[in-house]
């Protein structure tokens, strides 16, 4: 079984932060998020790795 995440992966020019697989969460946690930039996707991570307790899984291929 697959221990929840969070992945911030790209979707063209844009970044999208998720849940994944997705959970039954209350509010926005619970949806995709899309960003403009690496930088605000993996901030909003954290914010949430940190407010859920998931880790938090970068598949950009950026470093740093």
């Amino acid at each position: 079984m697959n221990n929840p995440a969070i992945h911030i992966r790209r979707d063209g020019p844009f970044y999208r932060v998720q849940i994944v697989p997705p959970q039954q969460l209350d509010g926005s946690a619970a949806r995709p998020e899309t960003y403009a930039g690496v930088i605000a996707a993996r901030q909003a991570a954290g914010w949430l790795s940190k407010a859920t307790g998931l880790s938090v899984i970068d598949l950009t291929g950026h470093n740093g």
